[in-house]
């Protein structure tokens, strides 16, 4: 019959010594028996629930002197029966035997040395990469503030910044958790099982809060990318839209949409489509450019070809809505052309106006509208018929 096998996912760190040794003897009294572990879980082969004390040292394997070392514990009767890095696990063989596998604390504490000092070089070391990181990350989240409201892009950076807290945080943890070890064995007292229950129970918690985290950003990243591989540049509707169209501000009704010239999927100057994301959940953008016949420019350079760039925003509540506004004027605001604030029925209404080019962002509670249009219509009228769209 072939034997019954258990894996454990190691939730306790490499220097939560006694606690490992606890929570290997609780297992074998309900009949799982540890045979082997790595850097991340355990393994138990089923037996009859027993008493089996298990103890840790602290050298690095292989080495002769080392193997030594393992023989003279096994004739004392404590058998070696796995390696975690630095942290090697014995099993009591013989229960009759009441022999610690240390009777010296302060020799323990001279074992555990090399522990700390493995501990603290990773801690060090992973400030220093963590600082860094954590420089790189709040770079990434000022380059592109709008892209972090419409595409998300917030989320992998505050990732990084979540595993570098974690990070941190365990390695802090190590270091104080080895200091207080080193003080206990330094005041005469050996290590001893301890209840482990309360830290297994923390770390599987922080643990499985950032597996779930981050299979939800898999999960969220992989169903983006299934959306973007749909049609980039969708035909317009035959219907009434959320945003100001061309034919909501021309004056002339007898127009054409002016096609594109490449072989492409879509129109780069003709599409309609709707987005979202979790702080703008809802997204829609408009693109048109027309041609209208038997009018020309002012200055008579052409037939008469206005376009209009529409979109409208449904911020996640009226603080991000203005904060979204911000950033959109930030982003569209060069060194030779400045939005002004203009007294409208919106709550905040930013214009910009540079010879046929009317270039305007307003809010209105929680909604963001922006209108870029080329053409000879006024500002006054392109305001009045997103006004209109706003309810107004």
């Amino acid at each position: 019959m072939k034997d019954k096998l258990k894996k454990k996912i190691l939730w306790l760190d490499l220097w939560d010594i006694e606690e490992q040794e606890a929570w290997f003897s609780d297992m074998a009294t309900h009949g799982w028996e540890l045979i082997k572990i790595n850097k991340f879980t355990a393994t138990f082969i089923k037996s009859e629930p027993q008493r089996i004390k298990y103890r840790c040292d602290v050298f690095k394997l292989p080495y002769s002197y080392e193997d030594e070392r393992i023989e003279i514990y096994r004739q004392s009767g404590w058998e070696h029966v796995a390696s975690r890095g630095y942290l090697q696990v014995f099993k009591q063989v013989n229960k009759k035997n009441t022999n610690e596998l240390h009777t010296d604390p302060f020799e323990q504490a001279e074992a555990l040395t090399l522990l700390k000092k493995d501990i603290s070089t990773r801690g060090v070391i992973s400030l220093v990469l963590s600082i860094l990181m954590l420089f790189l990350s709040f770079f990434m989240l000022q380059s592109s503030p709008v892209r972090n409201f419409l595409e998300d892009e917030f989320i992998a950076p505050f990732m990084i910044i979540l595993s570098i807290l974690l990070i941190i945080f365990s390695m802090t943890t190590g270091m104080v958790h080895m200091s207080k070890l080193m003080k206990k064995l330094h005041s005469g007292t050996l290590l001893n099982e301890v209840n482990y229950r309360k830290k297994l129970n923390r770390n599987r918690w922080l643990g499985g809060s950032f597996i779930f985290i981050l299979s939800s950003w898999i999960l969220f990243n992989t169903a983006q990318t299934i959306a973007l591989s749909g049609e980039r540049f969708p035909e317009i509707p035959d219907k009434e839209l959320p945003v100001v169209e061309i034919s909501d501000i021309l004056n002339e009704t007898n127009y054409t949409r002016i096609p594109d010239m490449d072989d492409f999927p879509g129109s780069i100057d003709n599409y309609y489509k709707e987005e979202a994301s979790i702080l703008v959940p809802k997204q829609y953008e408009l693109y048109e450019t027309v041609e209208v016949p038997g009018v020309m420019w002012d200055d008579n350079s052409g037939s008469y070809q206005p376009s209009i760039q529409s979109y409208r925003y449904d911020v996640r509540s009226e603080w991000l809505a203005k904060q979204f506004l911000q950033e959109l004027i930030e982003e569209n605001q060069y060194l030779d052309e400045n939005y002004q604030l203009t007294i409208t029925q919106f709550d905040e209404l930013w214009l910009n106006q540079e010879d046929n080019k009317t270039d305007l962002i307003a809010r209105k509670d929680n909604v963001v509208y922006r209108v870029v249009h080329y053409g000879k219509e006024t500002a006054d009228e392109i305001i009045s018929e997103v006004e209109i769209k706003a309810g107004y």
